[in-house]
């Protein structure tokens, strides 16, 4: 019998099709509905960090707010949407935003991404390292914790935010957090544990590909290791 999967990303696609091609089950309840802001841009910097794919989809303005600036991207999937409009990403991370706020140095560099962020870029905001265009925001849908509470069993949680491990403490059942966790970086399963999950591995870089080979790792008799936590 096929494990299940929980995924709480707002769009299920490629993520979900890609845990299917794995093996697995998959239940989709998001835990946020992003909105577009329309909040003026701050005056131009030299670097601007994306962190998210849905920078590129919920910000029309971006291609012309970066046309003259370096663009350092947060991961695979980040780049690739950022190249989708037109572009050019710079730097790519491939360990979470903290590598990339270590190359920064004293730079002028600003944030595009959503009102809320987190880890190390909400970090550097609040110290004043970083200028800060929010673009988008996250809402919770209404009657998301009746959903949660009704969910079939699950296997396994797959986590590509930390606000996706926060919301579903909040809202989900308490025997969630006994249940796996797979987290696509080192912020994210930080807020994992925070939030009371006991049991979370981390994939090996933060994009899809890497997420859903920890998934298949957790349940693979033959990979007595699995993913690291």
């Amino acid at each position: 019998m096929a494990p299940t999967a929980l995924l709480l990303r707002s769009r299920g696609a490629p993520l979900e099709g890609l845990l299917m091609q794995a093996g697995f089950d998959v239940v989709h309840v998001p835990t946020a509905e992003l909105v577009a802001r329309r909040d003026p841009p701050p005056p131009p910097a030299a670097i601007v960090i994306v962190t998210s794919a849905t920078t590129a989809r919920l910000c029309p303005t971006l291609p012309e707010f970066c046309r003259r600036a370096q663009v350092w991207a947060v991961g695979a999937a980040t780049a690739d949407a950022l190249a989708a409009v037109g572009i050019e990403v710079d730097r790519v991370g491939d360990q979470g935003g903290a590598p990339l706020l270590a190359a920064l140095g004293s730079r002028e560099a600003v944030f595009v991404g959503a009102l809320q962020p987190a880890g190390p870029m909400a970090t550097a905001i609040a110290q004043g390292r970083l200028a800060h265009w929010p673009v988008y925001a996250r809402r919770t849908p209404h009657g998301l914790s009746a959903r949660l509470s009704a969910l079939p069993e699950v296997d396994l949680v797959v986590l590509t935010s930390p606000n996706q491990a926060q919301v579903l403490a909040e809202e989900g059942p308490p025997t969630l957090r006994d249940v796996p966790v797979v987290a696509i970086g080192g912020t994210t399963a930080d807020a994992a544990r925070a939030a009371g999950f006991a049991r979370v591995h981390v994939a090996a870089q933060p994009d899809f590909e890497a997420l859903v080979d920890a998934a298949v790792a957790l349940f693979d008799p033959g990979d007595e290791e699995g993913p690291p936590d």
